[in-house]
């Protein structure tokens, strides 16, 4: 199970031109849920991963 954080430039309605944090989790498990809730709690959108899907291929890399 890995984490990535990734920071871009939103462009969002709610918050535009504010930095907003995106989460990429990879596998699952516990430590996935906590991750989670740590992430939502800071603001981050948070994308889950499954290792062995063609996403989780490319987030390998």
């Amino acid at each position: 199970m890995r984490a990535v954080r990734d920071r871009g430039l939103g462009h969002g309605i709610d918050s535009p031109g504010t930095m907003q944090q995106r989460w990429t989790v990879i596998g699952g498990g516990p430590v996935c849920i906590l991750i989670r809730l740590v992430a939502r709690a800071v603001g981050a959108e948070v994308d889950v991963v499954e290792p062995g899907t063609r996403a989780g291929a490319e987030g390998d890399r």
